[in-house]
């Protein structure tokens, strides 16, 4: 079967479409273009998807088509309005979800400024709330205090992990109430699972200084010192003892698996390894032997929040050591290396601090 590609004329500039016209009718026969139903580009090349009067389809580059112009033309032409009216959509979209957010931030506003009004109004911290009846609810129906004595809506009563603290709980579905460093208010409403995971994991990619406070309040983030690991060595202690006069083993408390996972990301940065080293089955399987399956690693998340508040008080060193060095008109040198380690670009900054001290005969 013939081809339906055109020969290039041997030319040192680019052919016009007309003479790529003239030569596909003196190279051979033509086919005739049914519809173009879609395209797709090839090393840069915008290849058009061609079904023929024939009945078969191929994919041809608009050289190939210059008797089907007017063809071509209207595609592109339905194309680019669609593309238009994609753009335009979206941009609507965005608006409207903007006037949304804006409006539910002055409607929320203005229901903690009522329910502010109304908190005089009630004395009782654990009131139940009575049925309404036949009458519409009013605000007494629906607010109430939880046990840290924050008003709230009825269904959201038992919220009181730290993590709610960032969320507005006079809304059904929980809003941020927290500012980006821009200082424009977030609003955004994590899907609901169940749980807090998604809320932690906003604050966690969104507002990270505070996740960190939060975390350092739940002692999740704690520090592994010396006394943190005497800690863990009397807390398996006690396990051993028990296991020998009971049929099961206790599990370990929760702040000595804190400052076990807080070894394991330490280990992570210390050998450059990859955040989910401590869940391979290998290194698990290890630990659980060590510890008497006591302790078998923990997953990537908890070492990338561990690593992450490492960061923070590094961070924190830094700024008073370098506020220490100029208030004290030191000469600071900083020297800058760039790496890459197991598919992570990792940045190091180095510091000198030039000092003058006097010798006890009075010399610098």
């Amino acid at each position: 079967m013939p081809t339906r590609r055109s020969t290039r004329p041997a030319s040192a500039h680019r052919p016009s479409l007309q003479d790529l016209w003239e030569q596909s009718i003196v190279d051979g026969p033509s086919y005739e273009v049914d519809r173009i139903t879609g395209h797709e580009y090839d090393r840069g090349v915008k290849m058009y998807h061609v079904l023929w009067k024939e009945g078969d389809s191929t994919k041809e580059p608009q050289e190939n088509l210059v008797g089907a112009a007017l063809v071509v033309k209207e595609y592109n032409d339905t194309r680019n309005e669609a593309d238009r009216a994609d753009k335009q959509k979206l941009s609507e979209g965005r608006q409207l979800r903007k006037a949304e957010r804006l409006a539910a931030l002055a409607a929320t506003k203005e229901k903690a400024d009522a329910c502010a009004a109304l908190a005089a109004a009630i004395n009782d911290t654990s009131a139940s709330v009575t049925d309404p009846g036949d009458r519409d609810p009013t605000p007494l129906d629906v607010v109430v205090q939880n046990k840290t004595g924050r008003l709230v809506l009825r269904m959201h009563r038992n919220k009181t992990a730290t993590v709610w603290r960032a969320f507005d709980l006079l809304k059904e579905r929980p809003s941020c109430l927290l500012d980006f460093s821009d200082g424009v208010a977030c609003g955004c409403v994590p899907s609901i699972t169940g749980g807090t995971s998604n809320y932690w994991q906003h604050l966690y990619h969104h507002h990270r200084s505070v996740w960190l406070t939060y975390k350092n309040e739940d002692g999740d983030l704690t520090v592994a010192g010396q006394q943190e690991i005497a800690d863990v060595a009397e807390a398996m202690a006690r396990r051993m003892q028990t296991s020998l006069t009971t049929a099961s083993k206790p599990a370990l408390a929760p702040k000595a698996k804190a400052t076990l996972d807080r070894l394991a990301a330490e280990w992570v940065v210390e050998e450059d390894q990859y955040a989910n080293a401590p869940e391979k089955p290998a290194f698990k399987k290890l630990l659980g032997a060590a510890t008497d399956s006591g302790w078998e690693g923990c997953c990537r998340t908890n070492i990338s929040g561990h690593v992450t508040g490492m960061a923070n008080e590094g961070k924190e060193k830094t700024i008073r050591l370098h506020k220490i060095v100029l208030d004290g008109n030191f000469k600071l040198v900083i020297s800058v290396d760039l790496w890459s380690k197991n598919g992570v670009a990792l940045l190091g900054i180095l510091s000198h601090a030039i000092v003058e001290i006097k010798g006890p005969d009075g010399h610098m």
